[in-house]
């Protein structure tokens, strides 16, 4: 499978994706920002790409060395067993390019 492009239709949407992600983290490989394309790439295992593909979220250009930060530290909270906070899923929500749709 290929990437998808996935930009979530608010901020609940968005947060419990992050939140299923966390749930099925053993089948994560990586959440971490590509500073070239400007995206959020979320890189799953083979298990799950028999279901779902990897995605990315575009970013605004002058928000992706923050998000790359942001995106950082959450995926470092969720393999420590910690889940996603709603102040940080908030703010790389923030960093969302939603203009692609």
């Amino acid at each position: 499978m290929g990437w998808a492009t996935y930009i979530p239709a608010n901020l609940e949407e968005f947060h419990d994706k992050f939140q299923l992600l966390f749930e099925n983290r053993s089948h994560v490989n990586t959440v971490k920002v590509d500073t070239a394309m400007k995206q959020l790439k979320v890189d799953l295992d083979w298990a799950a790409n028999l279901k779902v593909p990897d995605f990315y979220v575009p970013l605004k250009n002058s928000r992706v060395t923050e998000a790359k930060e942001t995106a950082y530290r959450m995926w470092n909270k969720m393999q420590q067993g910690i889940a996603p906070g709603k102040e940080d899923v908030q703010a790389l929500y923030d960093m969302i390019d939603m203009s692609p749709r």
